[in-house]
């Protein structure tokens, strides 16, 4: 389900990030592409693409305080979803 909903943003990842997923790997991503998009666009880019949040801001058009206030949500949340594992720390 969530690959239909954000095939667009999964079509953009390079085809090397999937080639090496193990299941932690495939986890994770399922928890990331579940985030509601504003919040997944962040962690994708401040994790993946590592862009710092000034970056992220720039990048999206929103303030410093959004692009820092969307990541610790999503990190927060990815923090429960993933039983405190994952390396999302609150």
């Amino acid at each position: 389900m969530w690959m239909e909903c954000h095939e667009d943003v999964v079509r953009k990842l390079p085809r090397k990030f999937f080639a090496d997923l193990n299941f932690s790997d495939c986890r994770r991503l399922t928890e990331i592409m579940r985030l509601p998009r504003k919040r997944m666009e962040v962690v994708m880019l401040y994790y993946y693409e590592g862009l710092t949040i000034r970056e992220i801001a720039e990048a999206l058009g929103v303030s410093l305080s959004a692009a820092s206030q969307r990541l610790s949500k999503a990190k927060s949340k990815l923090h429960d979803a993933l039983g405190g594992g994952g390396g999302y720390e609150r």
